[in-house]
């Protein structure tokens, strides 16, 4: 059976030089085989990796750590199969949020001005947010570097599914349907859209944690 994994489409940004360091080379070849430092990995590759892990999956494709980076042999072998590799991933996680690898993706989103929280108690005593605010003022996403590398366009549309991490929203989409959560941290009560969307496109759930603080749902 084909193996499940996530494949990973992300900018290195200025910090090429630090994620080359610890990149996969062939010195460190036969130690990343066995083991790969976590506390050495960028933020970006980090937080994919624990997506990937809470999505149910043991592996992520990642460029820095799945082409050996002083081997143009073995770039050039790669770089040919990357169709192949983004194609048959289950699911491409593409971090229009960071900037440079470094950066990360999973930490807290702070809501625009204009948004309202307002706390909700469900039936069965499980509490969340209600987030509200004007549409046609956050909907639309500020474009990332992400969206000017021609590797991404391709990544994007070789892809079954993606998982955008965008500044304000986090969108899913497959070749059948897309989900768009709001501009902050949670997901729509109605993830899945088809045609006109939602109707509840501009409703938004978090959970609530001790400190009376909303969160994300893992």
């Amino acid at each position: 059976s084909r193996c499940k994994y996530t494949a990973l489409s992300y900018c290195w940004g200025n910090d090429s030089e630090v994620l080359l360091a610890k990149a996969l080379k062939t010195e460190n070849l036969e130690s990343y085989e066995t083991e790969i430092p976590w506390e050495t990995l960028p933020q970006t590759l980090q937080d994919a990796a624990v997506t990937t892990h809470r999505l149910g999956m043991h592996f992520v494709w990642i460029d820095s750590l799945c082409i050996i980076q002083d081997d143009d042999n073995d770039k050039v072998k790669e770089i040919a199969q990357m169709a192949q590799v983004y194609s048959h991933a289950t699911l491409t996680i593409m971090v229009n949020r960071a900037a440079r690898a470094s950066d990360g993706f999973l930490h807290q989103r702070s809501p625009p001005l204009g948004t309202s929280n307002l706390l909700f108690r469900s039936p069965d005593g499980t509490e969340g947010w209600v987030s509200l605010y004007f549409k046609h003022e956050f909907w639309y996403e500020e474009k990332s570097k992400l969206d000017k590398r021609g590797w991404a366009m391709q990544e994007h549309l070789l892809s079954r599914r993606t998982l955008e991490i965008g500044t304000y929203m986090t969108e899913w989409s497959c070749r059948k349907e897309r989900g768009l959560s709001s501009h902050s941290d949670g997901w729509s009560t109605d993830r899945l859209t088809r045609g006109s969307g939602s109707p509840f496109q501009n409703v938004t759930w978090k959970w609530s944690t001790d400190d009376g603080r909303g969160r994300s749902t893992p």
